[in-house]
């Protein structure tokens, strides 16, 4: 915009002595050709916008999370509305758009673009718990219901042919959803936090679960996953809390280990036997030559998992947040164990490591897929492996094992110069590093909240990210190290002091 109209634009809306921010009722005036992206972000005083005709455009978040907008008319001159414009306007009841504009339209107070016919935002507090998407209607677009709280059912029709990002992002009243076989394009997170769900009808020949569908869907109990279906994508069904089975259908071949994280009460796989992929022992996932364990149900209820003789590779987040599980026993046939295998496994004092393992956590990829890969692994270092094992206490490494060892519970390379997990679990307040450890790796002691002192000696040489962070009660760090630089990521959440001691 030129700032001649830039100022016009500004000193027109503001009448004398009034600030814009504090307008109740805006008017843009017909000199102004567009809105720029963010003009009105987050300015809670606007009850209702019209927008006179001249204006052509009006620009990315331009009246987002102005949280009093009611009301709001757009002329028959705007030919471009970029995305999320009304985005967090959550009491937004009408949009009004001129009927001769050629490019959108209001249908019952929702907005649409008419090329391709397109809803585009529909009013978080519209009147009515139910809504028919119009005939012709071809996407739902980015956020169009997003926090429309109050509708409870959606119906669609079957010209719908793609439903774009986070279309019903905490619709939190929203029961079922019934999408029609003919859409072949979603977005990520259509469906984050739509927290009533019940159930969900896919399309019949739905091939990808898309990023985030179901993340936080805590009234889903029972998904059964089309047959068509042959991969999901990260955080699916992240902290669906109330999911007791999921279905793995014949082709499903690969999906992301995080997919069914905080799955509190998932309580097993069913898994279909014409899989060629994949196979269930007790509700245990593994991979069909059962080399690979999987994933274990959050909800397992047993106490002690024995992992079977056949398997060599434990996968990323195995055992995550499976909270019933006090003893793992390890083969030694098991050569890998993936990063986060047992994280917020809440309820482990004492796990031990056989001489077999040669990689701990920091896998290059968190995709499970089938391949025809032997047993052979390259040797690692761990990252996380553990995290928010609040009662693990001993880390216990075989004496035979080539790449790792334990001192007094404490996880180690086999050299002895890195030390990489202090148990969450331990109870002692104070720690000496021993002399030659050169690094202390990635979150080492992270949220280690027993902890009050430790002792740094002088042959680190390198402190690793978020090594100290939440160390809430940690008082006291003692560094004989030279060391000057490249710990900054170290101790966040950490307000330890360190004190430096002379060579």
């Amino acid at each position: 915009m030129p700032d001649e109209i830039f100022q016009d634009f500004w000193s027109s809306i503001i009448a004398p002595r009034e600030d814009l921010f504090f307008a109740k009722d805006v008017v843009i005036p017909s000199l102004v050709d567009e809105i720029p992206d963010q003009t009105f972000y987050r300015n809670d005083n606007i009850n209702t916008l019209t927008i006179s005709d001249g204006v052509k455009v009006i620009g990315f978040d331009a009246f987002s999370f102005c949280y009093n907008l009611k009301w709001a008319k757009i002329p028959a001159s705007v030919y471009e509305i970029k995305e999320q414009i009304f985005t967090g306007c959550t009491q937004l009841e009408e949009i009004c758009v001129d009927p001769n504009n050629d490019n959108y339209c209001s249908i019952d107070g929702v907005l649409f673009r008419k090329h391709p016919f397109e809803l585009l935002r529909y009013p978080p507090k519209k009147r009515g718990h139910s809504y028919v998407v119009p005939d012709g209607v071809e996407r739902i677009g980015n956020g169009a219901f997003e926090e429309c709280s109050e509708l409870e059912s959606i119906e669609f029709p079957t010209s719908l042919l793609a439903i774009e990002s986070s279309a019903f992002s905490s619709c939190s009243s929203l029961k079922f959803i019934n999408i029609p076989d003919s859409v072949t394009r979603f977005g990520a997170f259509i469906l984050f936090k739509c927290t009533a769900l019940t159930g969900i009808s896919f399309p019949r020949n739905l091939e990808i679960i898309p990023e985030g569908m179901l993340f936080g869907c805590t009234s889903l109990r029972d998904v059964e996953i089309p047959t068509s279906v042959n991969f999901i994508e990260p955080l699916s069904f992240i902290e669906c809390t109330n999911l007791q089975r999921i279905s793995i259908p014949e082709n499903l071949t690969k999906f992301y280990s995080d997919c069914f994280n905080e799955c509190n009460n998932l309580e097993r796989f069913d898994v279909s036997p014409n899989n060629l992929s994949l196979c269930e022992i007790d509700g245990v996932l593994y991979s069909k030559d059962k080399k690979t364990l999987v994933r274990v149900p959050p909800n397992y209820a047993d106490e002690c998992f024995t992992v079977p003789e056949s398997v060599c590779e434990i996968n990323d987040n195995a055992f995550e947040s499976c909270r019933n599980i006090v003893n793992i026993l390890l083969t030694n046939n098991v050569k890998s164990i993936g990063d986060n295998a047992f994280s917020k496994c809440t309820s482990i004092k004492e796990i031990q490591i056989p001489g077999s393992v040669e990689i701990l956590g920091h896998s290059d990829t968190t995709e499970f897929e089938e391949t025809d890969d032997d047993c052979d692994t390259i040797p690692t270092i761990t990252q996380q492996i553990f995290n928010d094992c609040m009662s693990l206490e001993n880390i216990v490494i075989a004496e035979d094992n080539p790449k790792y060892c334990s001192i007094d519970g404490v996880l180690y390379t086999k050299d002895r110069t890195q030390i990489l997990c202090f148990p969450q679990g331990r109870k002692q307040k104070e720690y000496s590093i021993p002399d030659g450890v050169m690094v202390i790796g990635d979150y080492c002691f992270f949220r280690c909240t027993q902890l009050q002192y430790i002792e740094i000696p002088s042959s680190v040489k390198s402190i690793g990210d978020f090594a100290f962070s939440y160390c809430k009660n940690l008082d006291q760090i003692i560094l004989h190290s030279t060391l000057e630089k490249g710990y900054e990521m170290a101790f966040i959440r950490c307000d330890a002091k360190i004190i430096r001691k002379e060579l």
